[in-house]
């Protein structure tokens, strides 16, 4: 598992997404350790905010942002569960088709 680099985030979510301290180190309490394969577009991304067009078992980060209109760490969290919790070929099919499809809003 990759170890996040918490105080380095919560510095970056204050500073320029204007997160309010006790906001950010709610959100960070609470963020999984991700797999492995998250390592160089979470680097890419604390470096200059890069987001790397990486595909991760078939789902983008960008995609899943546009689709979700969510930000980097939420999106990454978020294909991580493709990898740390137990689901059927099935379910994991599931998962990836909502991941990359925008919600209905009503």
């Amino acid at each position: 598992m990759f170890a996040l680099d918490k105080e380095r985030i919560k510095k970056i979510l204050i500073s320029e997404f204007g997160y309010d301290p006790n906001a950010a180190d709610l959100y960070l309490a609470n963020y999984p350790s991700l797999d492995d394969i998250f390592k160089d577009p979470v680097l890419a991304w604390l470096e200059d905010r890069r987001i790397l067009e990486t595909n991760i078992d078939g789902v983008s980060i960008p995609k899943v942002m546009q689709a979700h209109s969510c930000n980097f760490l939420t999106a990454v969290s978020t294909i991580n569960d493709l990898f740390t919790r137990q689901f059927t070929p099935d379910q994991k099919d599931v998962l990836r088709r909502y991941l990359v499809t925008p919600p209905i809003r009503a």
